[in-house]
Formats: structure tokens, C-alpha cells, sequence
């Protein structure tokens, strides 16, 4: 989930629905899905597809659960959070 709207590319508005965000105790809009790169460790990029684009965010937010649904590999060791593309 992001909220920077100058991250998204090709972003699909036709997607729009609400998300129940616990943090916030509130329901947050979706105005769509959009594919976004991050930045690895080693410089490169991996492109993330269908990342919802929420404009109420304070920040960004990854769901482990649809990481590993887009077969990442996610390792979680001590304080680091690892994931690996396939």
C-alpha cells in the first residue's frame, strides 16, 4: 500500500474500493492499483504489481501475507525482515 502519488506507475482507477486499516480505526479509500519498483540492497529494482494506492496513509505499508501470495520469499530474523523475488 502506498500514498505517494508520484510512485505509481500505470495506476488503475477502475479498482477502487475501502480497506478497514486497524492502526487508524478507520476505513481508508482505495483509489486504485498500480505497479510500483523498489529499490533492493544490492541497487536494483523489483517491480511490485497491483499495490493498492491509498491517499490516507501516513506512510507505507507492506503485507507480508501478499508478499508471499506473489511468491516472495520473506525470512524474518532478530530485528531484519528479509524478502527474496523468485
Amino acid at each position: 500500500m502506498t500514498r505517494h502519488n508520484e510512485w505509481p506507475s500505470n495506476l488503475d482507477s477502475s479498482n477502487k474500493t475501502n480497506v478497514r486499516h486497524v492502526e487508524y480505526s478507520k476505513n481508508l479509500a482505495v483509489e486504485g492499483t498500480c505497479d510500483n519498483f523498489i529499490k533492493r540492497k544490492d541497487g536494483k529494482t523489483t517491480l511490485l504489481k497491483n499495490v493498492q494506492y491509498m491517499l490516507g496513509m501516513k506512510c507505507n505499508f507492506m503485507s507480508i501475507g501478499q508478499l508471499v501470495e506473489k511468491g516472495f520469499l520473506v525470512t524474518i530474523n532478530g530485528n531484519y525482515l528479509q524478502f527474496f523475488s523468485s
